[in-house]
């Protein structure tokens, strides 16, 4: 994977002498306890960047990586969420991608090492097509073998208005030139006056069932907001997977929601109901309010699962022009299912955002848990942003 980073950098050479930069430089310290009361310090260095041929600005090199250096156990390890050359152009909008890089449309979805073509052919009609082998789980940069799992996916929308667009997409996954997922999809969304649909199916095509059904309804009325949701779905088990020996169950949700806009603040009301194929089933109601400041939010769960009342609350207060001021803090009251005894779990935040110059940026955290394994969980972050463009 280096030998391909350094390949992909050099080709920029023969595009132009001279390149546009612009990126994020993150650097991280996360100091904490561990269950056996030793303390540990581990660092994270993060870099995103993207470089751009002065004289070639259709084409570009994006990348984001990650240097992790953990104290127990005291390793490093380097990450590659994001790496690819790309290439766009205004004829029928096409973009070209090589590289890693993540891709969600349809039913595709996942961190791959591929290669991606997205072209517009007519006026409302958009197709993507990827191929390629998956991206290591812990995205070290190494390019995984073809038989060890290749994909392929195609997607394809269509606007026939404002009320109406559709697409429906294909997935798989093969590791040794056997199958163990493969998907098909489609969907519907549009806006009619102040309302606003989707739904959505998704079809295992290796087990013939249903992977997940999902549709919502949103309605804007002056200063309100109602949406209604529901959902089902089966977990996401691979073929070649030991957990597909065990039947797979699926879960329903439904959700329903209002929001309504009094002056600066925002009162939320939502309820959710969970069901799940064994009869059993949980119900959850959320109320919030919120304005500029913050949000002030009171949950209450009972059922499957157990019982659970709790209270949140976040600040975001600007004390002076470059310092900003984050709070938060919970409490819960629950009871597990299979043991009905009260337990409390408090968390606290406190933090400080400091923009030193216009392209630097320290953020500094305090963060604190209490609950019956801990009496006392104190932990630290201390994070360094630096933007950058040349």
């Amino acid at each position: 994977m280096k030998n391909i980073l350094y390949l992909i950098l050099g080709s920029f050479c023969f595009l132009s002498a001279q390149v546009n930069i612009r990126g994020n430089l993150s650097t991280s310290l996360y100091s904490f306890e561990s269950a056996g009361n030793e303390n540990n310090l581990n660092f994270y260095q993060g870099l995103y960047f993207k470089v751009t041929p002065e004289n070639n600005p259709d084409f570009y090199f994006k990348s984001n990586l990650r240097l992790i250096k953990t104290s127990n156990p005291s390793e490093w390890n380097n990450k590659v969420y994001n790496s690819h050359i790309g290439w766009r152009t205004s004829l029928m909008k096409t973009e070209l991608r090589l590289g890693r890089q993540f891709v969600y449309s349809g039913v595709i979805s996942g961190t791959m090492d591929a290669l991606y073509l997205s072209l517009s052919p007519v006026a409302n009609l958009n197709m993507k097509f990827v191929g390629g082998v998956v991206a290591p789980f812990d995205r070290k940069p190494e390019v995984t073998q073809w038989d060890d799992g290749n994909v392929l996916g195609a997607y394809t929308s269509y606007r026939f208005d404002k009320a109406l667009k559709t697409d429906i997409s294909y997935f798989q996954k093969t590791r040794n030139e056997e199958l163990y997922w493969q998907q098909a999809g489609a969907s519907f969304s549009g806006t009619m006056n102040q309302l606003f649909y989707r739904v959505k199916y998704d079809h295992n095509l290796l087990t013939s069932e249903y992977q997940a059904i999902r549709s919502n309804l949103t309605y804007y009325l002056d200063l309100w907001s109602f949406s209604a949701e529901y959902s089902s779905q089966r977990p996401r088990v691979y073929e070649d997977s030991f957990f597909s020996i065990f039947k797979i169950k699926a879960h329903n949700q439904i959700r329903v929601a209002a929001t309504r806009n009094i002056s600066e603040y925002q009162v939320g009301l939502q309820f959710i109901n969970t069901s799940f194929e064994e009869g059993e089933s949980s119900n959850q109601v959320l109320a919030t309010l919120g304005n500029k400041w913050g949000i002030l939010g009171l949950i209450y769960q009972g059922g499957y699962g157990g019982d659970n009342i709790g209270i949140y609350a976040e600040v975001k207060y600007q004390l002076l022009n470059n310092l900003k001021l984050n709070l938060h803090s919970s409490h819960y009251k629950y009871q597990r299912q299979s043991v009905q005894i009260d337990e409390n779990a408090t968390a606290f935040m406190a933090g400080l955002q400091y923009q030193m110059l216009k392209s630097l940026r320290l953020d500094l955290q305090l963060q604190e848990s209490i609950n019956n394994a801990y009496e006392s969980d104190l932990r630290g972050l201390f994070r360094l942003n630096y933007s950058f463009k040349y």
